[in-house]
């Protein structure tokens, strides 16, 4: 089975340029009043990766951490965006329809879901210290119960 969404932003880390896409963005909204909202919450997501990727950049030993693609790297890259996301949207007062998603879907299948076992801003703060050495950071996040190990062996098993 494959999970398809309207892509709305990405960070570019070889040019370090963030891009939105506001055709997708203006097809996500009912109201010119949602637009604004959504625009400023994928604004949130994307330069967080942008903040990622430049203290993964300062803090590596090892360049490598960079280009991984892996499983692994992706849950936690997207996880902790989509954390920070929902944590600036709840600050501002932004609706927030991905929280359902994390619900819905494992973070082996969908690496947003990772975000759903951050209990909170320490949490979030002790896994993002972390994620310079991405399996630690999956530990970490994945180290609350049964269910959350056998999640961090289907992401393991799926790099």
């Amino acid at each position: 089975m494959k999970l398809y969404w309207l892509r709305l932003g990405e960070y570019c880390y070889a040019t370090h340029e963030i891009v939105l896409y506001t055709k997708s963005i203006e097809s996500k909204c009912e109201h010119n009043t949602e637009y604004l909202k959504v625009f400023e919450k994928t604004f949130a997501h994307e330069l967080f990766h942008f903040w990622h990727y430049y203290l993964l950049y300062l803090n590596s030993k090892d360049g490598d951490i960079l280009n991984r693609t892996d499983a692994t790297a992706k849950v936690i890259i997207e996880s902790l965006a989509s954390y920070f996301e929902y944590s600036y949207c709840q600050c501002h007062e932004i609706p927030f329809d991905s929280y359902a998603m994390w619900f819905r879907y494992e973070a082996s299948f969908f690496p947003y879901a990772g975000a759903k076992c951050i209990g909170n801003k320490e949490q979030f703060y002790n896994i993002f210290k972390l994620s310079s050495d991405f399996d630690a950071a999956l530990r970490k996040l994945f180290s609350k119960n049964n269910e959350d190990c056998e999640q961090f062996y289907k992401i393991k098993n799926k790099d």
